[in-house]
């Protein structure tokens, strides 16, 4: 009988942990979604809208084409002025060359044929890594689980016709 009511306890105690374990996550989940918001907000000036944004654990990844040191070092300085931000990884690419509509169309395709190879590779997960591609200049961004998952991400994008070279901003989540 005692045997029965100690499995009975430790199955109530590891529920209840399993329980704070998902609560927390969720919290982890809003608490991003909400520096994510906020850093948004306070990206408001020229090119900002350019910057894409992302959030793990209050660690705030900003990554894309931007066309200045200066909006590049203010970006940063905005973000990281965020309450609850953690620290910001700066994936942001200084470019300040405007692109032909011929360019910008050539660089929508090797972005296409990025990430369709990224999706049908099993040791990516594609849905969590940004493409963004730039005078045939790839960038990747992003959280991933893995080290190996990010340089698999890598050495799939060289592989891409039309990718001149690879930029991997991607940062390996919790580290």
């Amino acid at each position: 009988m005692n045997r029965i009511l100690n499995a009975v306890a430790l199955s109530l105690i590891l529920a209840g942990s399993s329980a704070l374990a998902a609560e927390k996550s969720a919290g982890d989940r809003v608490d991003d979604s909400w520096i994510h918001t906020k850093v948004k907000s306070a990206l408001v000036g020229e090119g900002s809208r350019k910057i894409n944004v992302e959030v793990h654990e209050g660690v705030v990844q900003l990554a894309g084409f931007i066309k200045s040191d200066e909006a590049r070092d203010a970006a940063i300085s905005e973000a990281g002025a965020v309450k609850g931000v953690v620290r910001v990884s700066n994936q942001l690419v200084v470019q300040p060359k405007s692109r032909t509509p011929g360019r910008l169309l050539d660089d929508g395709v090797v972005a296409g044929r990025v990430k369709g190879i990224l999706a049908d590779d099993d040791s990516t997960s594609s849905i969590e890594i940004n493409v963004e591609v730039n005078r045939g200049v790839v960038l990747l961004s992003g959280f991933v689980d893995t080290a190996e998952e990010r340089a698999a991400a890598e050495r799939l994008a060289k592989g891409a016709k039309g990718a001149e070279s690879v930029i991997n901003g991607i940062d390996v989540a919790g580290s």
